[in-house]
């Protein structure tokens, strides 16, 4: 019996998206992954266009993405993030780097451009997604991702 060769990965920067979009592929079995930096605004904005309805295997993708960026206990409490449910409005202490760097495969990455490219095709994207939209779309055009 066979062992696998081990993967070999292969890092780029994604033209057309943000600088800190990086693309890292897997020489062998040709599965890739995009880290990108993510901060607070970001994060929401992810789980408020993420798709509610959907077939089961991308809803499956859908949960872990939402697992993955949803806020933590421990930000709330470091950042003190305040709900307000009524003014649908969320705060956070000023002045703190809510920066933190997410890794998506190939699928979950496109879930996340195509619900923004949807927002954006319906003429619904707000000052609020830019530069959400930037990280994930750019300035590509394209039809939507498989």
């Amino acid at each position: 019996m066979g062992t696998n060769p081990p993967h070999l990965f292969s890092l780029c920067r994604v033209d057309g998206l943000n600088s800190r979009a990086w693309l890292v592929k897997c020489v062998r079995c040709e599965n890739m992954t995009r880290t990108i930096e993510l901060d607070i605004m970001d994060r929401i904005n992810i789980l408020q266009v993420l798709p509610k309805e959907e077939n089961f295997a991308t809803l499956k993708l859908v949960r872990k993405i939402a697992d993955n960026i949803g806020l933590t206990e421990s930000e709330f409490a470091e950042w003190e993030i305040k709900e307000d449910v009524e003014k649908k409005l969320m705060t956070w202490k000023e002045d703190t780097d809510t920066t933190k760097e997410y890794t998506f495969g190939e699928k979950s990455f496109s879930i996340i451009r195509n619900a923004l490219k949807k927002l954006d095709r319906e003429k619904k994207i707000t000052n609020q997604f830019f530069n959400t939209y930037e990280k994930f779309v750019g300035d590509d055009n394209e039809e939507e991702d498989n």
